[in-house]
C-alpha cells in the first residue's frame, strides 16, 4: 500500500452521513443492486456463492448478499469504517447464522492476500476505490486476482469525462484547464492530486476506456457497462422539488443502462467475468 492512499478513519462518520445519508448515496446503492438483479442472475439463483467486498467501506451491498445466503468478506483500509459497518450490521441482524457467513478484514487491498492466503471468490466487488489510490491499475490487479476463473466482478470508478463535463456546464473553464493539464500529464506525480482533510471529492477520476483496457489485459470480459448518477448530477435542483427520489431513480435506471447516457454517469459500473 502506498502511504498516500486515502484512509477515511478520520472522517468515517462524516462519510457515512454525507454520502449514504444523501440522495446520491441512495441512487448509488439502488442502481448497483438493480444492475445485479438485471445482469447477474447467478447472485439470485439460490446457490451459495463466496463474495469479497474489497475496499467495501460500510459493506451495505455485501451484507445484503449475505442475507441472501452468500458467504461474504468485507475488507477495508479504514478500521473506523469497519467498526461502523459491524455495529450497523449487528443492529440490523435478524438471523444469527449470518455472523458465520460474514467476515471483516482490516487491510488495504494490496495486502489482502496476507489475510486471505490462497482465497478466491465467485463474486468480487470493488466500488469507488480506484479513484482514491496512487496506483489504480495495481490495485485493480490485486482485486482481480481474487476472482475465480469464470467468476464475476463488479467495479465502479469515478468518471473523468463526467467530471470535466459537469464543470464545463458550470462555467469552470479555468478549473478544467488546470485539472486537465495536471491529470493528463503522464509525468505528473499522482500523489500531488491526493486530497486530504474532509473532502469527499475523489482526486483520481478515470476514463472508462482506460479501465476497460486494464480489465482486458487482466483476462476479464465486461458483460455490461452502466452509468450511475447519469441524471441527478445534472439536474437543476430548483426544478426537482416536485419529484421524489423514486421518480429520479426510475429515470436513472432507464437511462443509466442506455447509450450514450451511460457514459455520462458520475460513476461508471463495470460488471464482468474473469475468463481464466
Amino acid at each position: 500500500m502506498s502511504k498516500q492512499d486515502r484512509n477515511f478513519d478520520d472522517i468515517a462518520e462524516h462519510f457515512l452521513t454525507k454520502i449514504y445519508g444523501s440522495q446520491k448515496g441512495y441512487i448509488r446503492l439502488a442502481r448497483l443492486w438493480t444492475d445485479f438483479q438485471n445482469f447477474l442472475p447467478e447472485l439470485f439463483s439460490g446457490d451459495k456463492l463466496s463474495v469479497l467486498d474489497a475496499g467495501g467501506g460500510f459493506g451495505q451491498l455485501s451484507f445484503e448478499l449475505a442475507q441472501l445466503g452468500h458467504n461474504a468478506v468485507l475488507s477495508d483500509i479504514s478500521k473506523e469504517m469497519l467498526n461502523l459497518a459491524q455495529r450497523t450490521h449487528l443492529s440490523e441482524l435478524s438471523n444469527s447464522e449470518l455472523l458465520g457467513e460474514y467476515q471483516y478484514v482490516h487491510s488495504p487491498i494490496q495486502a489482502l492476500s496476507d489475510h486471505l492466503p490462497g482465497s478466491s471468490f465467485d463474486f468480487v466487488m470493488c466500488h469507488a476505490v480506484l479513484e482514491w489510490v496512487i496506483d489504480p491499475k495495481d490495485v485493480l490487479t490485486h482485486v482481480i486476482k481474487f476472482v475465480k476463473p469464470g467468476g464475476y466482478f463488479s467495479l465502479t470508478v469515478y468518471n473523468k469525462g463526467a467530471v470535466y463535463f459537469r464543470n464545463l456546464l458550470k462555467g469552470n473553464f479555468r478549473w478544467v484547464d488546470r485539472w486537465m493539464e495536471q491529470m493528463d500529464d503522464p509525468n505528473a506525480d499522482p500523489a500531488l492530486t491526493m486530497i486530504k482533510g474532509r473532502s469527499l471529492t475523489p482526486p483520481g477520476p478515470l476514463l472508462p476506456d482506460t479501465v476497460e483496457t486494464w480489465l482486458s489485459e487482466l483476462n476479464c470480459q465486461v458483460i455490461k457497462q452502466t452509468g450511475i448518477r447519469v441524471l441527478d448530477d445534472y439536474l437543476n435542483k430548483h426544478l426537482t422539488k416536485g419529484h421524489s427520489q423514486e421518480d429520479i431513480l426510475e429515470k436513472e435506471s432507464y437511462f443509466g443502462v442506455r447509450s450514450p447516457y451511460c457514459s455520462m454517469g458520475r460513476y461508471v459500473h463495470f460488471l464482468g467475468q474473469k475468463l481464466y
